[in-house]
């Protein structure tokens, strides 16, 4: 018996760093674009009417999103974060992007493991927990997983790596789980590995 892997080259996740770990927010959470909208203002000493000019839109609205009462629309929310680009702002779909091109199996969760973007090898679908879509024969070793990066410190700090193995009948499942902060959320990225035993 030999071992055939479909390993993926190494892919260090050297994408963002910042620090600390706050209640978890994820694209959909209108913390998430209330801070992203604080610091391009901060950045660029822009008033909320400014930027609103800035994204066609009124003070009024950026008000809201920017107190969190009302999540911008998907179109406003790509302005947005094509600001934050243009100003070297960490930025949530930067990360996203790197996850969703990517030709290996990979994805972007928050602590609360739902699916914030996935390769398209990956298998897995956006806005989905990824528990609901393991396989009933793997959710054991994933909730043995999630409990183990959570125990090891992984939630605390960018540039945690915690590796992972788990077999299910002639077939190995390896994980490398990197932490990533994004205006102080803490966000997993994870590339997947699976190596199949074969019989000579």
């Amino acid at each position: 018996m030999h071992l055939a892997s479909l390993c993926f080259t190494s892919a260090e996740f050297a994408i963002l760093s910042t620090s600390m770990n706050p209640p978890t927010m994820d694209k959909n959470s209108n913390s998430y674009w209330a801070a992203l909208i604080a610091q391009i203002r901060a950045t660029l000493n822009w008033s909320q009417a400014q930027f609103a000019h800035e994204i066609e839109s009124d003070q009024a609205t950026v008000s809201r999103w920017e107190q969190g009462v009302v999540l911008p629309s998907y179109k406003k929310q790509r302005q947005i974060e094509t600001i934050a680009e243009r100003v070297n702002l960490p930025s949530l779909q930067g990360i996203a992007d790197v996850v969703n091109s990517s030709p290996f199996s990979m994805l972007l969760t928050d602590r609360q493991h739902k699916v914030l973007a996935a390769s398209q090898s990956s298998g897995f679908s956006v806005g989905l927990g990824v528990v609901e879509q393991t396989p009933p024969q793997e959710q054991e070793h994933f909730l043995s997983f999630a409990d183990g990066i959570t125990k090891s410190g992984f939630w605390s700090q960018s540039g945690r790596r915690y590796d992972y193995a788990f077999q299910v009948g002639e077939v190995t499942y390896r994980a490398v789980v990197t932490s990533v902060v994004v205006r102080g959320t803490v966000y997993a990225v994870v590339q997947q590995n699976i190596e199949l035993f074969e019989k000579n």
